[in-house]
């Protein structure tokens, strides 16, 4: 749990929270427009970050550290279009 709240204390944006089966915890930053990201919390204190757009995965990254979790939402948030989509 501690772990968890430390991850949602340095996102600078309100999210939604929901626990999963596996003991994970998942987040949920939705964006102005269509665009959501999706970032797991694993029983295994590893993150998992997906960038959604619409129903579509654009991004996934695997194993994301905390600094580069806040560069990835950043970088998100600010797309205007598909052809700002950030590098993972």
């Amino acid at each position: 749990i501690k772990f968890v709240s430390d991850v949602i204390d340095i996102l600078p944006v309100d999210l939604t929270v929901f626990p999963l089966a596996d003991i994970g915890i998942q987040l949920m930053i939705p964006t102005q427009t269509e665009r959501e990201i999706d970032i797991t919390v694993n029983n295994d204190f590893t993150i998992n970050c997906s960038l959604l757009d619409g129903a579509d995965e654009v991004k996934k990254k695997v194993n994301v550290s905390r600094n580069d979790l806040l560069r990835l939402v950043g970088a998100w948030i600010s797309v205007k279009e598909p052809s700002e989509y950030p590098r993972l």
